[in-house]
């Protein structure tokens, strides 16, 4: 599958890797689970059994009403094809009102702003042809207890106008809609073939880096609860020059984020924190390793994994496939070293191909578990797959990274605006990131 070559440097490869297969993980909706998100529309999403309602305003420039006024009928009426053959609130059960509002051009930053303060909706879909900083406006509409939908004039017409129809593009944004309104389109099924994406009594965190002004700080994507994707977020100062040292988290700073942690979630669920899976997309140097071995327990676990992304990476293809496309969830072990390439992007076995050779992700292990290096390294391969699945802002399978780097990105983001206010910080969902 990967490739035909068995000999590298005279070197039998055979006996070092292994080539496996991960399931892939599966949702579940209201009435079923799927492997596909987009299976949304014939099961229905998670909580539409609870009263989703929410009143959106539509904001555009009047040189895009006819496309604009169009896109919303579709979305509230539907036209008889797939994704809302009927609307969206009798596809997804909600109840959404649209009320349009049209403006002379596209609005500027100011002027989105005082969009918002008169606005009484509590989502606002707003047109433009260029936002200045989108980050600046969703933490001013988080401040006013609102969210946004953006719509770039120009992506909007090249994936929804430009073509008779866009099935995906409409289902993209209804979901975000949904979510937006505080829905739950789907949660993962807790387990696939026995296997569970997280032992009991566990915490996943994300890591990524930001400047702001001349500090550097980090962000961490606490997920508390992945079946129900609850994420908190924390944001800190680093308290070092990045021209000097990189892009770390310091040892006795990782030990204070770690002693935090382990407080805050025995706050919330009542009970020790057993095992901590800790993602980063940079490689563990010394200092974080020492500052996490040194705050846990003897009985709990960590489980550090860098997620490399960039790069060279392995491709990958499949001979048994028509297009020579890999399988979604193939990997290829070295259990010695605990590493592995696994494949996020590829086929999933349906009668649609996507070309070419996708690249892998390489995913490296250091724990101080004492399980077998193989089950150890095939359990993370299952659950940064399960990661990738996790993100309501679209409903495309083929995601390549786990949805933790994305939104601790995000929240690093959108945290310059916030005035280091912790506290607010740690009162934003997933959904005012989207």
């Amino acid at each position: 599958m990967v490739g035909e070559a068995q000999k590298l440097g005279g070197l039998d490869v055979s006996t070092i890797f292994e080539l496996s297969k991960i399931a892939e993980p599966l949702l579940k909706f209201k009435q079923n689970t799927s492997m596909f998100k987009t299976d949304i529309v014939k099961y229905g999403p998670y909580s539409s059994s609870e009263d989703i309602n929410a009143q959106i305003k539509v904001v555009y420039p009047k040189n895009i009403k006819k496309e604009v006024e169009r896109f919303i009928s579709i979305l509230k009426d539907g036209d008889g094809r797939w994704p809302f053959k009927n609307g969206i609130n009798s596809t997804f059960k909600c109840f959404f009102e649209f009320n349009v509002e049209e403006v002379n051009e596209s609005p500027t930053q100011e002027i989105i702003k005082d969009i918002i303060d008169a606005s009484d909706e509590d989502i606002l879909i707003i047109f433009g042809e260029d936002f200045e900083d989108i980050w600046e406006l969703k933490a001013y509409a988080w401040i006013k207890s609102k969210r946004l939908q953006l719509v770039n004039i120009e992506t909007f017409r090249n994936r929804f106008q430009a073509s008779d129809w866009n099935g995906m593009y409409l289902l993209n944004f209804g979901v975000q809609l949904y979510s937006k309104a505080n829905g739950t389109p789907w949660i993962l099924e807790r387990k696939v073939n026995m296997f569970e994406f997280v032992k009991e009594n566990s915490l996943i965190l994300g890591l990524s880096f930001g400047r702001f002004e001349e500090d550097i700080h980090y962000g961490v994507a606490q997920v508390v609860d992945l079946y129900g994707l609850t994420i908190n977020f924390e944001i800190f100062d680093a308290g070092y020059l990045p021209e000097i040292d990189g892009y770390y988290i310091p040892q006795d700073e990782m030990r204070k984020l770690l002693k935090n942690i382990e407080k805050l979630y025995t706050q919330k669920w009542k009970a020790e924190l057993d095992n901590i899976y800790f993602y980063k997309s940079t490689q563990f140097i010394d200092e974080e390793i020492k500052g996490v071995s040194e705050s846990i327990g003897d009985e709990s676990r960590y489980y550090l994994i860098h997620v490399k992304t960039s790069g060279l990476s392995i491709r990958g293809y499949d001979k048994e496939n028509e297009a020579y496309t890999i399988r979604r969830g193939v990997v290829l072990l070295y259990p010695e070293k605990k590493w592995c390439a696994l494949w996020t992007t590829g086929n999933l076995g349906t009668k649609r191909h996507v070309l070419g050779t996708p690249k892998s992700i390489e995913i490296q292990l250091l724990t101080n578990s004492k399980e077998g290096a193989r089950d150890l390294i095939k359990h993370i391969s299952f659950q940064t797959l399960a990661l990738t699945k996790i993100d309501w802002e679209h409903a495309n399978w083929n995601v390549r990274t786990p949805a933790v780097f994305k939104y601790s990105n995000r929240a690093i983001r959108i945290h310059n605006y916030l005035n280091s206010n912790s506290n607010a910080i740690r009162g934003l969902d997933v959904r005012d990131l989207m």
